[in-house]
């Protein structure tokens, strides 16, 4: 039991205090525990290499004193007791020690017989004549009247203090006292976690549920840990026990790595805390890497205290983020989350809680408690796991219930909407032509007018498209058109057209509106990303001109419609605001029509001759949808931008690129005065072309 306590929950060593006087101790029938430290001489062999013919003849013993408790790590120590039995009667006894490295017994009888025996953590099993505990063990047989002189070679390689502590136990007293492991017990908390773990694997291949493949490792980890601990490997008799105790401590280590991950799927905690799953994600990885730290440290320096200081540093962290964890399972009142606390409190708070006082009291069989709790963990969790396939399985029944009867009404609804959506128009786009009914409108009606027109689109939408189902992509854009559509009703506008991500609208009243209606859309967008693990951005191009609109098609099929360049040069708009880095870039004709400009945040970004237009562009930005917070800072670098940008078209590009550079030690995101400045230092350097107006030429 000390093995496993010593591992997974506290590293105690208390140190018994001899007296430094030596005399041969005469070993009498039918006392329980005789103390040696008294009697006992002890020799430092600083250079590690004395023998026992070496030890029996040296001359530098001395007596064993409090300040030699406990020894240095680095140093082999030789300790001599004589002993003596002046009874009639034969008697056996345990020699004792607290735990350590190694160890080797030399007993010598009153005519000079050797004897040699080995103990010790980390002596190979099947070098020993007790094979139990961290302890050194002897059986010691004395026969009557006889004597025997004692050498004890201890040495250490663990970087741990070896203590001084020796006991003689009648061999009787110990074999009642809680000495011997309970085999028998242990093998049969074996059984139930292997069997468990397997029952477990046999689900997740069966469901595919990943909480049953977690959980099955978890009880492997743990199954693992006993076996290593207190069960049959724990003095192996085969190997080098430095090299096979830390697949123990491997085991404790990945136990609540794999706890949490069970956690996480078993919950759906994704769903039900996110933030405590993403919390949890980050304990995982942490985790991991200390597992890979301990496990180089037992393996290259076979520094134990160090390693189990790590572990057990983390188990009381863990057991702090479980009770605070359990509180905010509890406010959600779910029914998993019971389970979940039922099964991990029995072990976190009762069963680890005995197993620490038993440690600290030498209570009996706390031990057996704690693998008790761990049995009663199973059964919470094997109850929550089969309530939790049950309410999937409803759920599944219930949404497809759901979905069919959805479908049936809608199967409905557009059986008999079917022939009215073949004439079917915008109703903004009716009212434009000056009707109020969607019957009254025929093919060929129009009427020209000046409109701003916004398109709306959003980034890199391909890829995003690439990650999800054709229903995923189907909600997903009806989920973020149904935000967007009333943000543009908004402010007087109507959408003309939805094509896949984008959006085109027509705003026939003002061009503020549609100003407006750009700065609603991307604040909503923030909003909506605030749901959203991947934020969205969209850019959104305006531009305001004549064009006509009107309805066009055939008898049995007609469209609602726009035609003019108007709609090109708004399209070219939106493709600039990629250009530019920005979220909304109106042309000269949009801002020309909006009565406070400054209220809008409108920044210069120069003359453009967009594709499919003989005559330049004077193209703005605008950023009215920043936060309060943000928008100081953006007219304090808007006013130096837009010296930069004099500059610029003066041709004083030295003056321009020191503007620009000035923006970007503010704000090195700026991608317009990134490309401003990477066009003055090319003039500047390569000489300005003939005829040059500072007109940009875009392809696209």
């Amino acid at each position: 039991m000390n093995r496993l306590l010593s591992w997974g929950l506290l590293f105690f060593l208390f140190f018994s205090i001899g007296l430094s006087l030596h005399a041969q101790v005469a070993l009498k029938a039918g006392e329980e525990v005789i103390y040696l430290n008294k009697h006992v001489q002890i020799l430092t062999d600083k250079e590690n290499k004395l023998e026992i013919e070496e030890a029996k003849n040296h001359s530098s013993y001395q007596a064993l004193s409090e300040l030699s408790l406990p020894l240095s790590p680095d140093y082999t120590y030789w300790l001599k007791v004589e002993l003596s039995n002046p009874g009639d009667q034969h008697t056996d006894w345990m020699l004792f020690n607290e735990a350590m490295g190694m160890a080797t017994l030399y007993l010598i009888d009153s005519i000079g017989n050797e004897s040699v025996f080995h103990s010790g953590r980390n002596m190979p099993g099947r070098m020993k004549e007790v094979n139990e505990g961290d302890f050194i063990h002897f059986p010691l047989y004395l026969k009557a009247h006889s004597s025997q002189t004692l050498y004890l070679k201890l040495w250490e390689i663990d970087h741990q203090a070896i203590p001084v502590n020796l006991k003689l136990y009648d061999m009787l007293k110990w074999k009642d006292d809680d000495h011997i492991p309970l085999e028998n017990t242990i093998l049969v908390f074996l059984g139930i976690f292997g069997i468990m773990c397997l029952y477990n694997l046999v689900l997740f291949i069966t469901v595919r549920f990943k909480a049953y493949l977690f959980y099955a490792l978890y009880l492997l980890c743990v199954g693992t840990f006993v076996l290593f601990a207190v069960g049959p490997m724990t003095y192996p008799s085969f190997g080098d026990p430095r090299y096979l105790v830390p697949i123990g401590h491997l085991a404790f280590s990945a136990i609540n790595i794999f706890y949490y991950l069970f956690g996480k799927s078993f919950l759906d905690l994704k769903n039900l805390l996110p933030k405590w799953d993403r919390i949890l994600s980050w304990v995982i990885i942490i985790k991991s890497g200390f597992l890979i730290v301990t496990q180089t440290i037992f393996y290259t320096s076979f520094n134990i205290p160090l390693g189990l200081g790590i572990e057990f540093g983390l188990l009381l962290l863990d057991v702090i983020l479980n009770l605070i964890f359990f509180v905010a399972l509890t406010r959600t009142k779910d029914r998993l989350a019971f389970y979940f606390i039922g099964g991990s409190g029995s072990v976190i708070v009762l069963g680890l809680s005995l197993a620490v006082l038993g440690h600290i009291f030498e209570l009996s069989y706390t031990f057996m408690i704690f693998l008790s709790t761990i049995v009663v963990e199973i059964i919470f969790f094997s109850l929550g796991l089969g309530y939790r396939i049950r309410k999937t399985e409803q759920e599944k029944v219930d949404a497809e219930r759901e979905k069919r009867i959805a479908q049936e009404a809608l199967n409905e609804k557009l059986s008999s909407l079917n022939v009215a959506f073949k004439r079917f128009v915008p109703h903004e786009f009716i009212k434009s032509l000056g009707h109020t009914n969607v019957l009254d409108v025929n093919l060929g009606d129009g009427v020209e007018k000046e409109v701003t027109v916004l398109f709306s689109d959003i980034r890199d939408y391909t890829s995003l498209s690439e990650k999800m189902t054709p229903k995923e992509n189907f909600d997903f854009l009806n989920t973020y058109l149904g935000r967007m559509g009333p943000a543009i009703q908004k402010h007087n506008g109507f959408v003309n057209q939805y094509y896949g991500d984008g959006i085109m609208a027509l705003f026939p009243e003002k061009a503020e509106d549609a100003l407006l209606a750009a700065r609603e859309m991307l604040q909503t967008l923030e909003e909506f990303n605030e749901s959203r693990e991947e934020a969205l951005r969209i850019g959104i191009g305006l531009h305001t001109g004549q064009l006509m609109m009107g309805v066009i098609g055939d008898a049995d099929r007609m469209d609602a419609s726009v035609v003019a360049d108007t709609v090109n040069t708004a399209s070219r708009m939106e493709g600039l605001t990629k250009h530019y880095g920005t979220s909304i870039v109106l042309s000269e004709q949009t801002l020309s029509g909006v009565e406070e400009p400054d209220d809008y945040l409108v920044r210069f970004l120069g003359k453009v001759q967009v594709k499919g237009r003989k005559e330049a562009v004077n193209v703005h930005e605008s950023k009215s949808w920043l936060a309060a917070s943000e928008k100081e800072k953006f007219l304090n670098l808007s006013r130096t931008f837009q010296e930069a940008m004099t500059a610029y078209y003066e041709q004083n590009f030295v003056l321009a690129i020191q503007a620009f550079k000035e923006v970007l030690s503010l704000n090195p995101e700026d991608k317009a005065s990134k490309l401003y400045l990477s066009r003055a230092l090319s003039l500047s350097k390569e000489g300005v072309p003939l005829n040059w107006s500072g007109v940009e030429m875009m392809q696209k």
